[in-house]
């Protein structure tokens, strides 16, 4: 006979008072633990409002698992690069475009404005 069954026979014996299904169902729930797998990946997700009233900004808009390769190309400024053109001209350009969109246009953007130049010629974002 086996040393477990004996062991679980001597405690199962009447006097002790403890039945074989009250050891088996302790054994069961302190061996082990499981969860639910979910699949669903929710965290950082946002959604429309339902009537359409409250738009998403342009980090909203963007699915968490691709955001960090549509926003890189925003960090990019290749004035700053060592030979670059004009870099403080830069960055006073970019500041007056972004105060005069702002003051003109005020409460139009929800988020801070992007400006991209590509060959001299700047293009909303």
């Amino acid at each position: 006979m086996n040393t477990t069954k004996m062991i679980l026979c001597k405690i199962n014996s009447p006097t002790m008072g403890i039945s074989m299904q009250s050891i088996h169902s302790y054994l069961l729930k302190k061996s082990l633990h499981t969860s639910v797998v979910c699949h669903k990946i929710q965290a950082g997700r946002y959604k429309k409002s339902a009537k359409g009233d409250k738009p998403l900004t342009y980090e909203m808009a963007m699915r968490p698992e691709s955001i960090a390769h549509t926003k890189s190309w925003n960090s990019w400024n290749t004035s700053n690069l060592v030979g670059g053109l004009r870099p403080s001209e830069t960055a006073v350009d970019d500041e007056f475009i972004r105060r005069f969109v702002t003051g003109t246009w005020h409460n139009l953007f929800l988020s801070e404005i992007i400006i991209k130049k590509q060959q001299n010629k700047y293009t909303k974002m």
